[in-house]
């Protein structure tokens, strides 16, 4: 029997948006998200070993054409809990049945973690962009 399933990764975004003269964007609010998945859970009633559940995906790459001095107001990235752009995803869990076997470590993890947080990058260059 196999624990629960990893979450997936976040993915990668990369925009080259232009800013306009009061550095405001087309769009009144542009909401970034490349999250991680959650971890899937694992339930002991169904397989005597207590299998583990999956890990949390780690968070995404969000690269953007402007300067993080240039980042506009109107752009959500990472304000969670509105906004969970780049967050890693939660560990899973276990069912209740598996708090009586001895090998299962104690926050009832069995070695899962929840995904680590993913990265913004400023002043990107995609092929195609006009030369700075």
């Amino acid at each position: 029997m196999d624990g629960g399933g990893g979450g997936g990764a976040g993915g990668v975004v990369l925009l080259s948006v232009p800013l306009y003269e009061d550095d405001e964007l087309v769009t009144p609010d542009l909401i970034i998200e490349a999250q991680g998945g959650d971890g899937g859970n694992a339930y002991a009633n169904i397989s005597p070993d207590c299998p583990g559940p999956g890990g949390g995906g780690g968070g995404g790459i969000v690269g953007l054409s402007f300067s993080a001095s240039a980042y506009p107001s109107d752009v959500k990235i990472d304000a969670p809990p509105t906004y969970p752009g780049i967050d890693g995803g939660t560990k899973g869990s276990l069912g209740v049945s598996c708090t009586d076997y001895a090998a299962i470590s104690e926050d009832l993890a069995n070695g899962a973690k929840d995904g680590g947080k993913g990265k913004k990058l400023y002043s990107i260059v995609l092929p195609g962009d006009p030369a700075p």
